[in-house]
């Protein structure tokens, strides 16, 4: 896609969220001047609500008041065709959430030191937020109260870049909060935050030690079936440590995870450099490599090993779908050949029976003529089949007598991407349907899907499938050019 927006160039959509969509672009200028930015603007059909609208403008004043390595930056503010738009930085890289799914898909957590490299990271970019003050030197008190994967990027140089300041709070703020209104992704909310209590930086303290927690032991923290479940399950704040899931985790850092996840505020890390130097401190001793080029040769060893083992199922699937074509094939011929007696003639019908003696008025009855060796070996071979035959009919009675107790085994799940027209694999099989499509019936349980398309990031993800309903995975593939 390609639309003039103003000065800018919108190249492609990246994402869209309840708020806001956002494109990379470029900036155009005279003599040829370009660069390369991102553009959120604010959904049309939310274009006219004020809230948003307040939001929106509160969450560009915010991050352009911040300026940190570690924090994306805004370059500009404007209205174009009846809505708001924020011009920022464009960051190369992927989100948290989605190195996670990659570890998950190799079949390992994230080895320790880049988890602490990169909650550190994180920590300074929020800790700078926290300090903030106006002109005037008075704090700005911003808490963002939605940290999660989702907004904390990790560049292709092994950069950490928090974004999304959506929600954030800050004490001049336009908008507030109604009481009860929770804002923010509940699997990575702090006690207070769950409960609706009041709220400050150790909040978002609290949201890096469930990052730092899951990234380390590769499993969700707090996340359950429901919403309810998961700010029960914030609220009870039960936090094992990390070393009883995970071999070579020490003591040291099960401490700095079980602070920054403590209970009452008072008790964690009371601002994000108090975490940050914590974990560098334990870096430092285990001289363990956890540089930006150590972490960026990580993720793209992680992408590597995706695309290798995504290339071995393929491999895998068409040697096994062709073994068991063989397989077939040569049982086939065997039964075949299991039915045929070995002394008959392929060309040739079978010799009739010969017809029985006619019976005498005497009242006994003639003795029966010999049976001869090849009409032994047909009775034979007609005894073999009916048992056999009625074998396989008792078991298939079975099998759907089974299918029909059970009832519907999973939900039908449907694939759509962006651009459409994706291949699909299912498992590791691939798919004659390409998006958008409905994927094969299975039972409920976890499954792998990849979905591929040439010019764009491949999309791979382990999706549950629930016993029943209906579920859409929509997929946006994000462009190699």
């Amino acid at each position: 896609m390609s639309e003039t927006y103003g000065n800018y160039e919108l190249l492609e959509r990246i994402a869209t969220g309840g708020m806001a969509e956002i494109f990379r672009a470029k900036q155009l200028g005279l003599e040829g001047f370009e660069k390369e930015l991102c553009i959120k603007r604010i959904l049309p059909h939310l274009a006219r609500e004020p809230q948003f609208i307040k939001m929106f403008l509160d969450e560009a004043r915010i991050a352009a008041r911040l300026s940190h390595p570690n924090i994306t930056q805004i370059y500009n503010l404007g209205a174009q065709g009846g809505t708001y738009f924020i011009a920022m930085e464009y960051v190369d890289g992927q989100d948290l959430r989605e190195v996670w799914r990659m570890c998950e898909a190799r079949g390992q957590p994230m080895p320790p030191q880049y988890a602490c490299r990169i909650v550190a990271e994180a920590a300074a970019a929020l800790h700078h937020a926290h300090k903030k003050t106006n002109k005037q030197g008075k704090p700005l008190g911003i808490v963002h109260r939605d940290v999660s994967p989702q907004n904390i990027l990790v560049t292709r140089t092994g950069d950490v870049k928090v974004v999304d300041f959506g929600i954030a709070k800050a004490a001049d703020s336009s908008t507030h909060t109604r009481a009860g209104v929770l804002k923010g992704k509940f699997a990575y909310m702090s006690p207070e935050q769950a409960a609706g209590g009041r709220i400050d930086r150790r909040t978002d303290i609290f949201a890096l030690g469930v990052i730092l927690h899951e990234l380390i032991t590769g499993v969700r923290l707090f996340k359950r079936d429901t919403d309810v479940s998961t700010l029960t399950a914030v609220g009870n704040c039960h936090v094992d440590p990390p070393s009883d899931s995970v071999e070579g985790v020490d003591d040291e850092l099960d401490a700095i995870v079980l602070k920054a996840l403590a209970k009452n505020p008072k008790d964690r890390f009371q601002d994000g450099e108090e975490l940050q130097l914590a974990l560098e401190k334990w870096l430092v001793e285990k001289s363990l490599p956890s540089s930006s080029a150590a972490l960026a040769q990580f993720i793209a060893g992680l992408a590597k090993d995706i695309e290798k083992a995504s290339i071995d199922r393929r491999r895998k699937s068409t040697s096994s779908k062709a073994e068991r074509k063989k397989t077939d094939s040569t049982k086939l011929i065997r039964s075949q050949e299991a039915k045929i007696p070995d002394d008959a003639d392929l060309e040739e019908e079978p010799e009739p029976l010969p017809a029985p003696p006619p019976r005498k008025r005497t009242g006994t009855l003639a003795a029966p003529p010999p049976s001869s060796e090849k009409q032994d070996k047909q009775k034979l071979a007609t005894s073999v089949f009916a048992f056999l035959f009625g074998v396989t009919l008792v078991a298939l009675v079975a099998v759907l007598g089974i299918q029909l107790l059970k009832g519907p085994s999973a939900a039908v799940v449907k694939v759509t991407s962006q651009p459409v027209g994706a291949n699909v694999y299912w498992n590791g099989e691939p798919l004659k349907e390409k998006t958008p499509c409905t994927l094969p019936p299975a039972g409920a349980g976890s499954y792998w899907l990849e979905v591929s398309l040439d010019g764009y990031e491949a999309y791979r993800a382990k999706i549950e499938v629930p016993a029943s309903g209906e579920r859409e995975i929509a997929v946006v593939l994000k462009s190699l050019r």
